[in-house]
Parts: C-alpha cells; structure tokens; sequence
C-alpha cells in the first residue's frame, strides 16, 4: 500500500478541484497506465499526477473534458518529471497529436548517475529508499471499468517517489556538472517524430535486412510500408497484419501470383484471401522500382576483419571510457551506432551534443 493518499478523478467536479491543484505546481510528478494489446496505438487508460496531498488518478475513461489538463500538461514551462517516459509520450502523442516539451526523466537521470542504464521504477526506489514497490498490476487490465483498489494503489505507487528521486538525481548531477546531459537526453524523448507514424521507414524494424540481396530488400521494404499503412489504418497490431517471419519469406520467395503466395508457410487463409492482392502488388511495385532504379536498397557486405577488428576496438574506448565515468557503456554509445560510425555516418547519438566532448572525439580519432 502506498504510504500517501489517492484521489479517483472520474467527474467533473473532481476534474475541477484536480486541475485547480496541478495549476499551482511549477512541475509535474506523471506516469500513465495504457494498453496496446490489440491495438497499434496505445490506449491511455489512465494518468496519475502527484499532488500536495494525494495522487490525482484521472480516468480518461469517464467521458469528462480533459482540455484543461492537456493545457496544464502541454505547458512549456512547467517541468514534467517521469520514470522511462518514452512509452508514456507515445501514449500523449496519440492522444494529443503532439508531445508535451520540458522533461526530466529520471530513468535518464539515474544512469548518468551509475545505476543501470534500462533500471526500472522499482529498481531505482528500492536502490535510493530501501522501499518496496508492487508489481502485482503491471498486467492489469486497465482498460476495464470499474477499477480496483489494487489497480489504483499500484497507479499511485507509480508516481509517490517520483519528486524525492528528481531532488537527489538533481543533487548528485549538478555536484557531477552532468545536470546538463540529462536534460538534453531527457529532452530528446519528447520530439514528436519518434511516435509518428512512418510506413517508409517502417522496414528499419525488420532484423538483418542490410544483409539481404538488393531485389529482396526491396520486396522486404515495400511489404513492411504496406503493412504499416494497414495497421495505422486499421488500428491494429502490426502481427496481426502480418508477422515479420511471413513477410520475410514472402520477399524470399517472390511470388508472381496467388498460388504462389498461397505456398507461404503461416500465411493465414483469411490474410490470402483479403490481402493477396495488395501483398503481391507490394511484391510487384518492389521488383518494377529495383529495375528502374528508383529504389536502392540500403546492402552492406558482412563486416570483414578490419571491420571487425576496428568495431572491438571502438568498443574498448566506450568502455574504458564508461569505467572513467562511471556509466553504463551503453549510454556513451551502442554497438549498432559504432557500427554506423564505421560506415561513416557522422550523425550518430556518440557525436552529437554532450557525448561528441566526453567520447565523440575518442572514437573519430581511433578511425
């Protein structure tokens, strides 16, 4: 049970009183509950503010007008503070169309301060307060109404230790001179193109597709937007649509005609009669584009042993350099983007902002 208060906000008047309190606050203490099990989009299903006196639990379930909370929240000047925001801005960027700017993350925060650069809520407050917090709800179904005393202890639980954690990884970052790095991190998380729906693009989600050949690339790309496009429109997980192990042996196989494609293992009936079609259209569209040249499949040959051999080594500065700082490696820099650094791409995470003094010019020099 969480030490502090709850406050169900499911009427207009509870509405009223909780928007009345998070006017006067300088910053927010947030976290949301949501579900996308059956849904492409997240469905916020609720949303807990720390509050003088309680935790504010506003339903945004029970048909109430919540503009003037997405005002409070939208707010430039006021400071949002949360744990791992980046799922709960998704969940605000469908809801609102636009992300709230001003964000401190304290999952950011902690790992510039050592802990472990993915360290949950939980984690983090067992680590800095000794205290335990339930985990009994994470699969709750939060969608269904009415909600459960369980379900709303949890929610308030979620957000109790948000602004004592905030005060001491301020503390320790500001004493540290790194205040400033997480709050660059912290801020890139609420750009608006991360939750934005992007069908061209969507092909970056598939595994080991620079290593395909060039034409099943493309088959592979033209297949990955179409079924974006679908799961957008249909609001519908993209699995459902179609699983990436089907699509991939869709592009292997290069079908030119329905009995073709009906020879796909795991292509469900109703996917060949409904889609078939578009699927082999997809195929198609990928196959004209490579012979006319308007697509060029992104391919990189396997990595060979001066590649190799640079990787490990751009690897040992990340980390002797990490071990100096006192940080995760991983938040310096990434296997996948040292390997783009390789291939010159001078626009990666480890080059820019604060990481281009603390490990950007290392890595360049090793090149």
């Amino acid at each position: 049970m969480p030490s502090i208060q709850y406050t169900l906000v499911d009427t207009p008047a509870a509405l009223v009183d909780a928007c009345d309190q998070l006017q006067t606050q300088s910053s927010l203490f947030a976290d949301t509950e949501f579900m996308r099990v059956r849904t492409y989009t997240p469905q916020l299903a609720l949303l807990q503010f720390a509050a003088k006196d309680s935790v504010l639990c506003i339903d945004p379930a029970a048909g109430l007008d919540l503009s003037p909370l997405w005002a409070i929240l939208m707010d430039p000047q006021r400071l949002k503070i949360l744990h791992s925001g980046k799922q709960d801005y998704e969940a605000f960027y469908f809801t609102l169309g636009d992300t709230p700017k001003n964000l401190f993350d304290t999952q950011v925060a902690a790992a510039l301060c050592g802990h472990p650069a993915q360290i949950g809520y939980a984690g983090l407050v067992e680590a800095r307060f000794g205290a335990t917090i339930s985990k009994s709800q994470t699969r709750s179904d939060w969608l269904k109404r009415p909600l459960t005393t369980a379900q709303l202890n949890y929610a308030a639980e979620d957000v109790e230790y948000l602004e004592p954690l905030y005060e001491q990884l301020c503390s320790e970052l500001t004493a540290a001179g790194r205040l400033e790095w997480a709050i660059e991190d912290s801020e890139a998380l609420t750009d608006a193109s991360l939750y934005r729906p992007s069908p061209e693009t969507a092909w970056h989600r598939i595994k080991n597709l620079q290593f395909a050949a060039p034409a099943e690339q493309a088959r592979v790309r033209q297949l990955a937007t179409w079924r974006e496009e679908r799961s957008v429109a249909l609001d519908k997980p993209r699995s459902w649509i179609l699983s990436d192990a089907v699509l991939r042996e869709i592009a292997a196989l290069n079908p030119e005609n329905l009995k073709d494609l009906g020879a796909v293992n795991e292509l469900p009936p109703s996917t060949l009669r409904k889609n078939g079609d578009r699927l082999l259209k997809a195929v198609n569209d990928a196959n004209e584009a490579v012979r006319n040249g308007s697509l060029a499949p992104t391919r990189h040959e396997r990595p060979d042993q001066k590649h190799k051999t640079l990787l490990k080594q751009l690897g040992k500065v990340v980390s002797a350099r990490a071990e100096e700082l006192k940080v995760p490696a991983e938040i310096l820099a990434s296997k996948k983007e040292l390997n783009a650094i390789i291939l010159g791409d001078r626009q990666q995470r480890p080059l820019l902002g604060w990481r281009a003094n603390e490990i950007g010019q290392q890595l360049l020099a090793e090149l």
